[in-house]
């Protein structure tokens, strides 16, 4: 009902489901914690459907807990089992995008997301040609290195931007990635700062 009434009375026309894997989430709790996690986007396929709306599933990792999880390379076989089998299930739905690593950061490089991407990419290519959403590098915030090295030989791929109004200050990254042709979706923003 709650998102019913966002659709209408706000005009969303897409629901992001943060499947976090640090604090006890995918990557950490039980295989009772994953199987309700899996239900959660389950349900919000169903819902985000019926609405007509696009459904974003978001593999959550920030490291908030363990400082491990600022790389997605820490819970690649995790990730790429959990996107094979979401991406199956789904294979039909036309209106799921993936976003295989939320806001990589601390030591993290591009050539690790990079790495990351071109391993579980596949796995979701297997069973559908949605699009696909990649994080980069410094919270997702590190269009430069994207530009300076994109990804190659896949269609339906954007790189997610987080943009924090008192952080980022300036909108000129993304400006100079539409002067580039990099297709780039803002999956997080805000009018605060970062934290």
């Amino acid at each position: 009902r709650t998102i019913e009434e966002l659709v209408n009375e706000f005009g969303i026309n897409v629901l992001r489901v943060a499947v976090y894997t640090d604090e006890a989430g995918y990557a950490y709790g039980t295989d009772a914690t994953r199987e309700m996690m899996e239900n959660v986007v389950r349900k919000a396929a169903e819902i985000t459907y019926r609405l007509g709306i696009y459904l974003i599933v978001d593999w959550h990792m920030v490291g908030a807990e363990h400082e491990e999880d600022k790389n997605p390379l820490t819970h690649l076989k995790l990730a790429q089992s959990f996107f094979s089998k979401m991406s199956k299930e789904f294979a039909d739905y036309d209106h799921i995008l993936y976003e295989i690593m939320n806001e990589p950061n601390g030591p993290t490089t591009w050539n690790d997301c990079k790495t990351y991407a071109n391993l579980v990419i596949p796995e979701i290519r297997k069973n559908t040609d949605a699009i696909i959403l990649v994080g980069s590098t410094q919270w997702s915030s590190n269009l430069n290195a994207v530009m300076q090295s994109p990804l190659e030989g896949y269609d339906n791929i954007m790189y997610t931007y987080h943009f924090y109004a008192a952080t980022h200050y300036s909108t000129s990254v993304l400006a100079n990635a539409y002067d580039k042709g990099l297709p780039v979706f803002v999956s997080e923003h805000g009018g605060m700062d970062s934290s």
